[in-house]
């Protein structure tokens, strides 16, 4: 099916909620979880052990770009391993010198932060909490602080010299295992693994939808305005295709599939709607073989052998 949409969420709550609001709209919807899996490579150390390592990996990487340049040959994989490498150490010293002025001063028991007793503008709030959480990583990490009381408290005080930095890496500066002896360095393999419910609408979507409805519906859930910006758009278009096809078919009077094809990969090409607007089509066959499948599903068309023709 492709005149249908598929719309996503990890509350399975949501999912349900959606599939009722369609079924009592008269299109069917189901639920299909589905598991989404991933993993994020993450080198860590001391400050002065990561800078070690991301140093002379940043060297050796120049020296390569060197040798290119006077070459003249361009390899973008490595140039972009360089400037991954200049800013990872870029951020790192940078967690550095958050880590000292968060340290600076501070005994155990002092508060690191303290959340408004006001909680009238909770996005503020939420911000705050964010802005800190995000500047102290370091500290929050090393379990330097904890939360006590709404607030987060030192109950430690080290030495920065004993934290532990780390930063997400891609697979060109992900660590030799001399290098993790040499500069006394770790690897950690962040897996992810959760559900996704993905709500799957069947085709007659495009026919019954009411795009206002389903706005304030989709509303009601956690979703962002291009969720639902892509899902009014992506059944839009889905219209326009269809009515593009069915157009094709009432006016070449194509009889069968493969002259509808035929028909179909032949104007492919812009079509003037309005004054200086214009439409430019290109359907695969195996999208338009698709379309044929759901608009039979839908008795918009008949097809009985080889023979295609609409039913009203």
């Amino acid at each position: 099916m492709v005149l249908g949409h598929t719309f996503t969420f990890s509350d399975p709550e949501d999912a349900e909620q959606l599939v009722k609001f369609f079924r009592k709209e008269g299109i069917s919807a189901r639920i299909e979880p589905v598991s989404e899996t991933s993993i994020s490579i993450f080198i860590k150390g001391t400050y002065d052990n990561l800078f070690a390592y991301l140093d002379h990996l940043k060297n050796d990487l120049q020296k390569e770009a060197d040798i290119q340049s006077e070459e003249d040959i361009s390899y973008d994989d490595e140039n972009t391993d360089l400037e991954e490498v200049q800013e990872i150490i870029k951020l790192i010293q940078l967690q550095r010198e958050y880590a000292i002025e968060g340290l600076t001063g501070k005994n155990i028991g002092d508060i690191a932060y303290k959340a408004p007793e006001s909680e009238e503008d909770t996005s503020e709030l939420f911000s705050s909490m964010v802005a800190f959480m995000m500047k102290n990583r370091v500290l929050i990490d090393n379990n330097v602080v904890e939360y006590q009381d709404r607030a987060l408290v030192y109950k430690e005080i080290k030495p920065v010299e004993e934290l532990l930095f780390s930063s997400a890496v891609s697979s060109g500066l992900i660590p030799e295992e001399e290098d993790l002896k040499t500069y006394n360095i770790s690897i950690i393999h962040k897996i992810l693994a959760e559900v996704d419910y993905k709500v799957k609408t069947g085709p007659e979507l495009i026919a019954r939808i009411d795009f206002d409805r389903l706005k304030e519906e989709l509303k009601c859930y956690d979703v962002s305005e291009d969720f639902i910006l892509h899902a009014i758009n992506s059944i839009i278009i889905k219209q326009e295709m269809v009515e593009h096809i069915m157009n094709i078919l009432h006016v070449t009077k194509a009889g069968t599939i493969e002259e509808l094809l035929e028909e179909v990969d032949k104007a492919s090409t812009e079509i003037q709607k309005e004054q200086q607007i214009y439409i430019s089509y290109k359907i695969s066959p195996e999208f338009t073989n698709q379309v044929i499948e759901d608009l039979k599903k839908m008795e918009v068309i008949r097809i009985k052998g080889n023979k295609i023709k609409l039913t009203r």
